[in-house]
């Protein structure tokens, strides 16, 4: 269950009661999938790099199994929002990425670039 709740918090229970500030919460949109913060955080630690290190990164701390062709969907769709940049085969995170990352973003006020490649 979630609620909002006094001095404008967000608390989620279910046996555990958890509370956050509304400022801490990244408004993402109905297009981004879980993975797609983890790639662009590894991408502000880390640099440009193709999807494949990204995906075999991802996967060994996480402990999950996204395939290769998953995480390179992932990070074409997120360079046709804007938020990754291409450079060959590498994937870099753009200026507007990093705004996402400071919470200064909504990314369900974006919309796909009509010229991206």
């Amino acid at each position: 269950m979630k609620y909002i709740g006094e001095n404008n918090t967000l608390s989620i229970t279910a046996g555990l009661q958890f509370s956050m500030a509304m400022d801490d919460i990244r408004r993402v949109a109905e297009w981004t999938k879980q993975v797609d913060e983890r790639i662009m955080e590894f991408l502000y630690e880390s640099g440009s790099h193709p999807s494949s290190a990204i995906g075999h990164f991802i996967n060994d701390i996480n402990g999950v199994n996204y395939s290769r062709s998953y995480i390179n969907q992932r990070c074409h769709e997120l360079a046709e929002y804007g938020l990754l940049e291409k450079n060959y085969k590498n994937f870099g995170l753009s200026p507007k990425g990093e705004a996402f990352l400071e919470d200064n973003i909504d990314l369900s006020k974006l919309e796909k670039d009509p010229n991206h490649s």
